[in-house]
């Protein structure tokens, strides 16, 4: 016969073996966001022009920053990008002066410049891997948006949106 703390120890030994070992599995937020806090690391699913939202100008059907993704300072980010707008589409993830904010957060400007490309064509998509380094607000924003000539133009397509990277907590996404 069991006793209630045996129970409870029996319950426990179970759940760590269904988990694998002890590890906690990933813990899924969202369709937006999967989070690993044994590794520390988040996965951002973006889809551009994935509904027609701002005239499929969107980022998961959000745009203007109505999507905010908050992610931990020191946190892996694998930003999983998919292109589902009728136009060549990429992204990155920019600070404030339109620079590429992590090493590996897509390309800059003056990359993209020395090598044009028409950029992920519909139907195509490309992962992106970088560490949240900094703490700060940063724009997941279509590249192609980013150069000079259309310097202006951005905030009226309003294809982006919002990534904070903050000192500590757990990854949250947020919209409006």
């Amino acid at each position: 016969m069991f006793k209630p703390g045996k129970v409870s120890v029996l319950a426990g030994t179970i759940a760590l073996l269904a988990t694998g070992c002890g590890a906690m599995p990933p813990t899924s937020n969202s369709r937006w966001m999967t989070i690993d806090q044994a590794t520390q690391t988040v996965t951002l699913n973006v889809v551009a022009g994935y509904n027609s939202a701002n005239a499929y100008a969107n980022l998961d059907g959000f745009a203007n920053g109505q999507l905010v993704f908050t992610v931990p300072q020191g946190y892996t980010v694998k930003l999983d990008f998919t292109n589902s707008s009728g136009i060549p589409a990429d992204i990155g993830v920019y600070d404030k002066q339109g620079n590429l904010a992590f090493k590996g957060a897509g390309d800059s400007i003056s990359s993209i410049l020395e090598n044009p490309t028409p950029g992920l064509l519909p139907g195509q998509s490309q992962t992106y891997k970088f560490v949240a380094g900094q703490v700060g607000t940063y724009r997941i924003d279509n590249l192609i948006n980013r150069f000079p000539e259309f310097k202006n133009t951005q905030q009226d397509i309003g294809m982006w949106v919002e990534l904070k990277v903050v000192p500590s907590g757990t990854p949250t996404v947020q919209t409006t």
